[in-house]
């Protein structure tokens, strides 16, 4: 019997290889987009995907602003937003071998600038957008 993955050992690594080690939560998710067709000699609607659309976030401690400085550069005119690659691995070693997905495109949609509350740990979330993804590696039992 194959064993269930244990997220505690998540990985999130940046597009330079960095391991973001302050992250302790991802999602990434594609919705696809359906319109409804209509069927000659049937009630049934049939349905033809269109359109894609990734998004994601991810929860970690605020330990650096290295990220933020790269996502502010959208706040002056002259320059482009800050596009980049996240490549997201979760690596149980009691279970069945590695998962590694690459998001492609990402652009954050969201900055978070300061959040803060009296005695707590500082922490933020990153939403993003992405358009293309690729399984690295797969979980084969």
């Amino acid at each position: 019997m194959a064993e269930a993955y244990n997220g505690s050992f998540g990985y999130l690594y940046d597009a330079d290889g960095v391991w973001l080690t302050n992250v302790y939560s991802v999602e990434a998710n594609i919705d696809v987009g359906v319109e409804e067709i209509k069927k000659a000699g049937s009630r049934w609607l049939g349905h033809k995907p269109t359109t894609l659309k990734g998004t994601g976030s991810f929860t970690g401690y605020l330990v650096t602003t290295n990220l933020k400085d790269k996502l502010l550069r959208i706040a002056n005119n002259a320059n482009a937003p800050f596009v980049t690659e996240l490549i997201v691995k979760l690596a149980d070693p009691e279970a069945s071998g590695a998962y590694r997905v690459r998001l492609k495109n990402v652009m954050f949609d969201k900055i978070p600038l300061i959040k803060y509350e009296v005695g707590a740990v500082v922490e933020e979330e990153m939403s993003f957008v992405f358009s293309g993804t690729e399984i690295l590696d797969r979980i084969v039992v």
